[in-house]
């Protein structure tokens, strides 16, 4: 069963379209809402888990201000009634990166793996950094270790998403308010580009900070639900993709570029996600036959054992099928449909 969630660009609207199309006048409103969003602080925050290549691993990442550079993670079995002395810790990696931004952005993102997780179980985790104060742990957070054997996953699937300013925030509502509400359990969030609108006319002007606003509001379901993601051309941010790049980690069943394209069994089915933006980002993205990707595509579609796992299911930003038949519809159909058929996606 699939749970899908349509992205928010449904909704603009009803929002005022100097807000998605004027920056200026966007950055004016939001220094007048959203109080603290461009502050980032020694806590951890932003914090969100992605399955890994190993099934009983999964991987926690956040951000902090530059004060904080280191990372550990400690989890246990939610039902534990021992002390904190139980838990089993782990050191992850920390790091930055200067973006190509109108607004300086100075932060550090950190990442660890939490590993050696019983499937279906119930776990809690929180996230720190040693060489700080014990009150700047993060909060704890409880999660379901991601389950192999399942015959129906709930998938929520997104796009063109952002937060505020094509009311992104709302979808993310709507997630948490279906967990809560109806009682689901989602086993994975995927976005398919267009994640937080950070440029809202790529590749122009660019504030880095919106990767903070958005992913704070992601941060009540994706703390605990797997996310992953896809690129979209307004991930091309101001020129460069260096948040889609450092702010995700995707796994890699089948090893391929980064958070560009990659592949993953999931239980039942195995999720590839493809790189469509070929405009903007033709060293990494170009997908006729010749190219890394469409080696890359034809290679892993190939390669998966369809009795193991009989859904297959292929992504990417663009529409296979629409009027754009020059940039978006035309060349995958002539690139890429020929693999979906031949291969039996479904």
């Amino acid at each position: 069963m699939l749970r899908s969630l349509v992205g928010s660009e449904m909704c603009i609207r009803d929002s005022p379209y100097t807000l998605q199309y004027n920056s200026s006048a966007l950055f004016e409103w939001y220094s007048q809402v959203g109080e603290g969003w461009l502050s980032l602080g020694a806590k951890p925050e932003q914090l969100h888990i992605a399955m890994t290549e190993v099934p009983t691993t999964i991987s926690v990442s956040w951000t902090t201000n530059i004060t904080s550079t280191g990372a550990r993670v400690c989890w246990r079995q939610a039902n534990s009634t021992t002390t904190t002395t139980s838990e089993t810790c782990a050191n992850g990696t920390s790091w930055t990166y200067s973006p190509v931004t109108d607004w300086p952005w100075v932060g550090m993102l950190h990442t660890a793996d939490i590993s050696g997780l019983v499937p279906g179980q119930h776990y809690e985790y929180r996230v720190f950094d040693p060489s700080l104060p014990a009150s700047l742990s993060s909060d704890v957070v409880s999660f379901i270790a991601p389950t192999a054997n399942k015959d129906t996953l709930f998938v929520a699937l997104g796009g063109d998403m952002g937060s505020y300013q094509l009311f992104g925030h709302a979808i993310a509502k709507q997630i948490r308010n279906d967990e809560i509400n109806h009682n689901l359990q989602f086993d994975a969030f995927w976005l398919i580009g267009d994640i937080a609108y950070s440029t809202l006319d790529p590749p122009k002007k660019n504030y880095e900070f919106f990767w903070d606003v958005y992913m704070r509001q992601e941060a009540s379901f994706a703390n605990h639900i797997p996310m992953h993601v896809s690129y979209g051309n307004h991930d091309f941010s101001g020129g460069d993709s260096a948040a889609f790049v450092n702010r995700f980690r995707m796994p890699q069943s089948f090893p391929g570029n980064a958070n560009y394209y990659w592949a993953h069994r999931h239980g039942p089915i195995f999720y590839v996600s493809m790189c469509t933006e070929i405009s903007l980002n033709p060293s990494e993205c170009s997908y006729a036959p010749g190219t890394k990707q469409f080696a890359w595509l034809e290679a892993t579609l190939g390669a998966i054992n369809r009795t193991e796992t009989p859904w297959l299911v292929l992504a990417g930003h663009r529409p296979m099928y629409s009027s754009d038949t020059a940039t978006d519809s035309g060349p995958l159909q002539k690139y890429i449909e020929p693999l979906l058929r031949k291969y039996n996606v479904d």
